[in-house]
């Protein structure tokens, strides 16, 4: 995190999540926030769409997003 301003993007809860990223982050160094499925949209089939413009204080190109599933970020390819 000397380079980056590290966030996790996930559509799991935050019930879910928070322990998860709080156990990998222990000294608070790393991460420094967590968006959850709160911070998703929903489709009409039930996807969580990761929409990356609700991060206002960054420009697109400047945010890397890493996601195992390509309908998550369809809105930012």
């Amino acid at each position: 995190n000397e380079h980056f301003v590290i966030y996790v993007f996930t559509a799991s809860t935050p019930s879910y999540a928070t322990p998860i990223i709080e156990h990998l982050n222990k000294k608070n160094k790393t991460i420094q926030g967590i968006l959850s499925r709160p911070h998703c949209m929903e489709t009409k089939n039930g996807f969580y769409i990761k929409d990356l413009r609700i991060i206002k204080n960054r420009n697109l190109k400047d945010i890397v997003m890493v996601d195992n599933l390509v309908h998550s970020f369809g809105l930012q390819i």
